[in-house]
């Protein structure tokens, strides 16, 4: 595996963690709600106006909070269990760094299912309706673009640029576009990195957008703009 498919089978393995955890949390909760309930006799009703009334309903109210956290937990473990499974399902990620092949191969099997649709109609017209043709052949075309846009990324040279109080710099091997702020940047500043999709990484202390095309095209914008202030 390369390290992007490392960093995607360390986060599934963490989403699965979590939803065990939860899971655990989720039934040790309901079975200390089991026990709690089980020393109230079966249909004993709560005895109004007797001295034990205030314990009892206190009590009552202890295991119905905690039926409700076991039940919240159990929606904890279901929600990481489902992030778990959709972890690397979204397609061909620009940031993996062999993305250019893996996109390179997909459309060649694409461009072979595009010919052999074709040679099936001509045998036996109707084999292939025609929004199957055009569907594959607008995705031939996406791909098409997708890999011309990153050859574009790729042979272009990383450049930092040093503003009055920021840096930017592009990252190839991060496949990101940073900028980067002695301190913590004003509410102006980071209303236009906002308005130009760039979002704070706590983990690269930097504001971040993909590097791409439009990336690169936000972050002129935002140059400019920075400048200007």
């Amino acid at each position: 595996m390369n390290t992007y498919e490392q960093r995607m089978t360390a986060r599934r393995e963490r989403y699965e963690q979590l939803a065990q955890k939860s899971e655990e949390t989720s039934a040790g909760l309901a079975n200390r709600a089991h026990d709690m309930a089980s020393v109230i006799p079966f249909g004993q009703p709560i005895l109004v106006g007797h001295h034990s009334e205030g314990r009892d309903r206190n009590y009552r109210a202890k295991i119905h909070a905690t039926i409700g956290r076991a039940v919240a937990a159990q929606k904890t473990a279901n929600y990481y269990s489902e992030k778990a499974k959709t972890v690397g399902t979204g397609g061909i990620s620009s940031d993996d760094p062999e993305v250019i092949s893996k996109l390179k191969q997909k459309l060649e099997e694409l461009e072979t299912n595009q010919s052999e649709m074709k040679v099936a109609n001509k045998s036996n017209p109707g084999t292939y309706r025609p929004f199957e043709l055009s569907n594959n052949n607008a995705n031939i075309r996406r791909i098409k673009g997708r890999i011309e846009s990153l050859e574009k990324i790729a042979t272009h040279e990383e450049e930092t640029i040093e503003g009055p109080f920021y840096i930017c710099k592009t990252d190839k091997a991060d496949n990101r576009i940073h900028f980067i702020f002695e301190g913590r940047p004003v509410d102006d500043v980071k209303s236009i990195l906002k308005s130009h999709g760039f979002k704070w990484s706590p983990t690269r202390t930097a504001w971040v957008r993909q590097l791409n095309g439009n990336g690169m095209y936000a972050a002129r914008q935002v140059i400019a703009k920075l400048n200007a202030i």
